[in-house]
């Protein structure tokens, strides 16, 4: 049995990604499909020229960033669950391999963040969403612990 509070686990459980609270609350419905999809393209616009963190998606297609993300957002804020069935990959493995560090995934925080404040998202959904992502770090950075750690 492992111990610790994050363990890497497989997508196809897509409830374990859940943050207490936030099954209670449809932020899907709360943000809307349209103001979703803006806030996702003008994160990733910003992130691809941005200079901290633009040179990560070199040779990447954001078309499938975007896709996929928007695809990993839906499933788990309420809306339709396609992430699994297009090939989407647990956090762990969709970032393995590509040097993360802490300033990088805080960088696209930020401009997660610029995206939602000019798209008009009300704060409170905002400080949800935030505080959300900011749970998947040690997944994202390849720190979690895992079983054989």
């Amino acid at each position: 049995m492992c111990s610790g509070s994050m363990q890497i686990f497989a997508l196809s459980k897509l409830e374990a990604l859940s943050p207490k609270g936030l099954q209670s609350v449809n932020l899907y419905e709360q943000i809307g499909e349209k103001r979703l999809e803006a806030i996702v393209e003008r994160t990733y616009n910003a992130a691809f020229l941005d200079p901290m963190i633009g040179y990560l998606f070199l040779g990447k297609s954001k078309a499938r960033i975007v896709e996929m993300q928007l695809k990993f957002l839906r499933a788990r804020f309420g809306g339709p669950k396609e992430y699994v069935a297009s090939g989407g990959k647990d956090l762990a493995s969709a970032h393995r391999g590509l040097g993360l560090r802490k300033g990088h995934f805080y960088r696209r925080i930020v401009l997660l963040q610029e995206a939602m404040q000019e798209e008009n998202l009300p704060e409170s959904v905002q400080e949800q969403w935030l505080g959300w992502e900011k749970k998947f770090e040690t997944l994202i950075l390849g720190t979690a612990k895992t079983c054989s750690d």
